[in-house]
């Protein structure tokens, strides 16, 4: 037998930064808890003492209605769902679950990132676009014809973490996988798509293991590393916060990655970058990188 683990497609950003409060999906890593906050961004605003005009509220549904034609159509996405149908499992292991030995659990009231911060579901923020589902599509296409003749539909097991976006890319996946394959059987093949509990979910060890938190949060204080990092880049993050409207209501909510969120997706898309902070990309991705690399 063989294991693919593939990243979910490309997707809108996590947070709509243009806003004045958390209206998004939320980050997959779970390093963000900015998804809890007021959904009113004129109440969060106020509490920080930070004006919102009328320029803030424009740019907010501006950012809105960029990704809101970007993402993935709903029509598209029910076909997937039919055809892939996702099944929330329950199981006290990863091998357990990895075995088959599976329970079919009822699923989560709230969706993906949300389940973990109880913030309501914001489209499109954070939410598959329809480039993320050509990417994977094609992905399973080319998979098929490297393992031509190997691939059997009723041999597959598939897991997803509980991310909408995860759950879609690997509907998407096996969409390519299964219509390009040489038996025309299985173009009309049913394949579920398993998302186990968090806590025994190995391709999300981050939200189940709360240690994992704790010792970056811990590097973060105690290493100089990262508090030399913050000084270098401080003019950058001052910057940020000024024209990301979400940052400058909320500066002690400044998280370095969904800045790079920013710029990655408009990339993705060929999107001009705002003028005032098109200077400031390259410092924000390298940044980021230094965290990374540092971290693991």
């Amino acid at each position: 037998g063989a294991v693919l683990i593939a990243r979910h497609g490309d997707r809108a950003p996590a947070f709509n930064l243009r806003g004045a409060a958390a209206d998004g999906g939320g980050g997959e890593d779970g390093r963000d808890d900015t998804a809890a906050a007021a959904a009113s961004g004129r109440s969060e605003a106020a509490r920080s003492g930070q004006p919102v005009d009328e320029n803030d509220a424009a740019g907010s549904d501006t950012e809105r209605a960029l990704w809101s034609e970007r993402v993935a159509d709903g029509a598209r996405l029910r076909s997937l769902g039919q055809r892939f149908p996702v099944v929330h499992v329950s199981g006290n292991s990863s091998a357990a679950i990895l075995d088959g030995r599976l329970n079919v659990a009822n699923p989560p009231s709230q969706d993906g990132p949300d389940a973990a911060t109880g913030a309501p579901d914001q489209q499109p923020f954070g939410k598959i676009t329809t480039l993320g589902l050509d990417q994977l599509e094609e992905r399973g296409r080319q998979v098929a014809h490297r393992f031509a003749g190997v691939i059997r539909p009723k041999a597959l097991t598939v897991f997803s973490t509980n991310f909408s976006r995860t759950q879609q890319s690997a509907q998407s996946f096996l969409l390519g996988l299964l219509e390009a394959g040489a038996d025309d059987s299985h173009a009309q093949a049913k394949v579920p798509v398993h998302v186990p509990p968090s806590e025994v979910d190995v391709a999300n060890s981050w939200e189940a293991h709360a240690e994992l938190r704790d010792a970056i949060r811990d590097c973060q204080i105690n290493d100089p590393f990262y508090q030399e990092l913050e000084l270098e880049y401080e003019p950058t993050r001052d910057a940020l916060t000024q024209h990301l409207t979400y940052y400058r209501c909320n500066p002690d909510k400044f998280l370095w990655i969904y800045a790079c969120d920013y710029f990655v997706c408009r990339e993705s898309h060929s999107l001009p970058l705002d003028s005032e902070l098109a200077s400031h990309r390259n410092a924000v991705l390298e940044h980021t990188l230094r965290r990374f690399m540092r971290w693991y």
